[in-house]
């Protein structure tokens, strides 16, 4: 069987926490550890850490909507050290956070607007029911 065959597809949509307009800068929580998504799944720190390293080293690539690569570019990121604030917004320790400067006029009205309120990851993992 080959790998894929065994994992499940799943997203996870986290608000954005921040937003700077002179530099079109924007700063969310991609994955928060231990806490339910929509699909009731689940996500350990540890898991949290993987994720956030695998992405550095084998993609950093922005899309949109799961679809197209985003005129956008990845330029932090980071695992939150502690519970802290964001712009009131709780975060906490081992949250994998990230910014993005996006390229373009269209996105950052789009992201200005609230068309795009969210970051949203995508990805494949093994479940594992918890009782």
């Amino acid at each position: 069987m080959d790998r894929l065959d065994k994992l499940e597809k799943f997203s996870r949509t986290m608000d954005i926490l921040t937003k700077s307009e002179e530099l079109r800068l924007i700063y969310g929580v991609v994955l928060k550890p231990d806490s339910e998504d929509l699909q009731g799944d689940v996500v350990s720190k540890d898991d949290i850490r993987q994720a956030a390293h695998d992405f550095l080293i084998s993609s950093r690539e922005v899309g949109i909507s799961h679809q197209s690569p985003a005129p956008a570019s990845l330029v932090e990121s980071y695992l939150a050290p502690t519970d802290m604030t964001i712009e009131g917004q709780k975060v906490d320790e081992g949250s994998w956070i990230i910014g993005i400067k996006v390229d373009s006029e269209e996105i950052w009205q789009a992201v200005k607007s609230g068309i795009f309120n969210s970051f949203s990851i995508g990805g494949v993992g093994h479940r594992i029911p918890i009782d």
